[in-house]
């Protein structure tokens, strides 16, 4: 297999001398920062702590300077712990986002292999969200110290990203870059469970989940 990709990129390089490309496809991977505070009455935290990001994309020409085209990807968060969640308890929040967007990407004009660009999208995205909390003394309920699940849940919706780039065209074929994007999401319900209604006084949480993502990224064009 890897011979085989060797082979394949040597060839999209060769192509590069006597070809014209009208596709580019890009990878990403870098960290992401979850940019919503989860509210639940009085008490709130952030929707999780620095993470994993990750985007595959690809573009078609449609002249030299602009792009259309079709990306995914994935942002997984860290734990953010926190005692302002709930009180009397220490919170864990984390958060996970995958999504599929249209995009469209503009380049500005660039004598050098430096080309700035700003890229921007919309389309589906599937939020989780997820809470524990572990008390400070005892459940009220049973006497008991255990970590709870206070809310676990996924919810598809509407989503959006923006974000400027910087790409290095090291070949005709090949390219190497970086880029920041910001992505969000329109509002949904997340159900608390049995035990997070218990301790909130809510049954749901409505939250957008929004994250803001830097990334170093490879492309070949073809």
């Amino acid at each position: 297999m890897r011979k085989q990709f060797v082979i394949l990129v040597y060839l999209l390089l060769l192509s590069s001398a006597v070809h014209a490309f009208t596709n580019q496809l890009e990878y990403s991977l870098g960290h992401g920062y979850p940019k919503t505070s989860v509210s639940a009455g009085e008490g709130s935290g952030n929707a999780g702590g620095t993470g994993t990001d990750w985007n595959a994309d690809i573009l078609h020409v449609m002249n030299p300077r602009f792009y259309l085209g079709l990306g995914g990807g994935m942002f997984r968060s860290g734990d953010a712990t926190t005692t302002g969640f709930l009180s009397g308890a220490q919170s864990t929040l984390s958060s996970r986002t995958s999504s599929i967007l249209a995009l469209a990407r503009m380049d500005w004009p660039s004598p050098s292999r430096l080309v700035p660009y700003l890229i921007g999208g919309a389309g589906w995205v599937r939020s989780s969200l997820n809470i524990r909390a572990a008390p400070s003394s005892p459940w009220t309920d049973t006497g008991t110290s255990e970590i709870r699940m206070l809310l676990d849940d996924s919810q598809s919706t509407f989503g959006y990203a923006g974000g400027a780039g910087l790409d290095y065209t090291l070949t005709q074929a090949l390219v190497f870059g970086v880029e920041v994007r910001y992505q969000g999401s329109l509002k949904k319900s997340y159900a608390l469970t049995a035990q997070g209604a218990a301790a909130t006084g809510l049954s749901s949480i409505d939250t957008s989940l929004d994250v803001l993502t830097a990334t170093l990224k490879i492309g070949i064009k073809y």
